[in-house]
């Protein structure tokens, strides 16, 4: 949807300032914490919106699909690779 598009953008927006910042500021700056920690909500969001959206291709019986699974969908596909392009 649109709005999710929207919202991966800004994500990726934000991210990259953050990088940016990150390495702008001196090496003992705080900043530089924040960049781990990004990555690591890049890596649980995506892990949660590939399976929301994979969630209607589960067979049944399968209650967690292997993480490169959650790419097959079309809609899915796009926020999988983003998403672990930035962790």
């Amino acid at each position: 949807s649109e709005t999710a598009m929207g919202g991966l953008v800004v994500a990726t927006i934000l991210s990259v300032l953050l990088v940016a910042v990150a390495l702008q500021s001196g090496p003992f700056s705080k900043v530089r914490a924040l960049v781990p920690m990004a990555s690591l909500m890049w890596y649980l969001t995506t892990l949660v919106a590939c399976y929301w959206l994979h969630a209607p291709l589960l067979a049944d019986g399968v209650i967690v699909p292997a993480i490169s699974e959650m790419g097959i969908s079309t809609s899915g596909r796009l926020m999988y690779r983003v998403g672990f392009g930035f962790c």
